[in-house]
């Protein structure tokens, strides 16, 4: 088995005295911590990256005496670092004032110092980890095994890859409201005068990927580049050996492949051939909002085919508010007519939908409070529906929606028709030859409900 890795650390790793075994169980402990980083679940270890690692996960996963096969070596050559469990007995190991309330394990974390993929290299290991071995749905693994990869070109994007590509700097109104996102993924609200005295303090005020953050620019390029990369190279290794996988996860039903969490940036360029072909994104435009559109029309749709529990519904008075949201839904044109109705960017249109789908109804903002003015029916649907249920549960059920409608409904009808398709959410991936049955099949599907959609060109 080979794993792309930094040059710099599989250099490191020949040149410190570990044994061969050692190696081997170092270097899969490198994709096994990039394994968890990439999924962590705890948002604040994609900021500074470290995750935690149970002893017996270790022991499960290595060796008995993992410790001293490979850990106390990595330790001590500051290659990674390890933070002290707690419990009653050692509480004097940590510094800080902040005592943890409840007993917590390990946490690993690499030296960045080591995680430059500027350069990278494959390493051999002579066993591989057991992971993903929950039962997977064959016909999309077969899809998998049959595309053939440009691993070349794979390899440069995430070598090429720059954060600094994704930030700008707006400039600052005074007068408005910025919601501005913590490193751990938390946000809070600062008045643009607030955010000048601290540019004036020596602070940058940068958007990345439609989100406003306060603090050193650089070092925030830094370590998004380290934590993407990671996130790529982990998904590269696991194409380049052929593991795949692919699972119906069980909160949202959604079905998770080596591809649902691929970068767009590794969809371009013919990175992705299958029998010869171009993959084709067959894709739904405006998708949640499209959903959110049929689930208010729909309620005993919703019901009998996606309710594992018990969803109360809002008895809200639609207005005609409701009609040009389902009109732009439609024609694929939310977020730009959004953008002229309510007088702000299509970004930040779309960003702003996002925020109102995603957040909990007590969220508000200079953005919401202009697409509310937009469609104040629809938002106090969604505003409702959160109340009633919690706001977690309101993406879930959208997301529920999407599942069925692609896995459950539109596939099986591919299928009988013999034609061949990816999955990835809310879009199909096939060959250029079969887009034309593909999207007709789509499409009267969809009319046969009653769902309004567009499909992306």
């Amino acid at each position: 088995m080979d794993i792309l890795i930094p040059k710099k650390l599989k250099n490191e790793l020949k040149n410190i005295g570990l044994s061969r075994a050692g190696t081997n169980h170092a270097i899969n402990f490198y994709q096994f911590y990039m394994r968890e980083l990439t999924f962590a679940k705890d948002d604040s270890h994609k900021t500074n990256n470290y995750v935690y690692i149970p002893s017996e996960t270790m022991r499960t996963l290595f060796t008995s005496k993992y410790f001293t096969e490979f850990v106390k070596i990595l330790k001590k050559k500051r290659i990674i670092s390890r933070r002290p469990f707690f419990n009653g007995a050692n509480s004097n190991l940590f510094k800080s004032p902040m005592i943890p309330k409840e007993n917590k394990c390990f946490e690993y974390k690499f030296n960045p110092k080591y995680l430059d993929f500027k350069d990278v290299s494959y390493c051999t290991v002579n066993k591989k980890l057991k992971l993903d071995s929950e039962a997977n749905e064959e016909y999309h693994i077969q899809n998998l095994k049959n595309i053939v990869f440009d691993f070349n070109k794979m390899k440069e994007v995430i070598e090429n890859y720059n954060a600094e590509d994704e930030i700008n700097f707006p400039v600052v109104n005074p007068k408005i409201i910025y919601q501005i996102k913590f490193k751990n993924s938390g946000a809070y609200y600062c008045t643009g005068k607030k955010i000048l005295e601290k540019i004036d303090d020596g602070m940058s005020f940068f958007e990345f990927r439609n989100q406003y953050y306060i603090g050193d620019s650089d070092r925030f390029i830094i370590e998004k580049n380290m934590q993407i990369k990671l996130s790529y190279t982990y998904s590269f290794n696991k194409l380049y050996n052929d593991e795949y996988y692919a699972r119906r996860n069980s909160t949202n039903f959604r079905l998770d492949t080596n591809i649902t969490n691929l970068s767009k940036r590794f969809f371009s360029d013919n990175i992705m051939i299958w029998n010869g072909e171009k993959l084709v994104e067959i894709d739904l435009r405006n998708c949640q909002p499209a959903l959110l559109a049929y689930a208010i029309e729909n309620i005993d749709f919703i019901t009998k085919n996606i309710q594992d529990g018990f969803y109360l519904f809002p008895e809200v008075e639609l207005g005609a508010d409701f009609k040009i949201f389902k009109d732009y839904v439609e024609t694929g044109m939310l977020y730009d007519n959004l953008a002229s109705d309510a007088g702000v960017s299509r970004d930040k249109a779309k960003n702003g939908i996002f925020e109102i789908l995603f957040s909990s109804q007590k969220f508000h903002s200079s953005n919401k409070k202009k697409i509310k003015s937009v469609f104040p029916s629809v938002i106090s649907w969604v505003d409702e529906f959160k109340k009633l249920n919690g706001y977690k549960e309101f993406s879930i059920m959208l997301q529920k929606l999407e599942s069925f409608l692609f896995l459950d409904y539109l596939l099986p009808e591919i299928q009988n028709k013999k034609h061949k398709v990816l999955t990835k959410h809310d879009c199909f991936l096939c060959k250029k030859s079969d887009e034309k049955e593909v999207r007709e099949i789509v499409t009267k599907k969809f009319n046969k409900i009653g769902f309004r959609h567009k499909l992306s060109a």
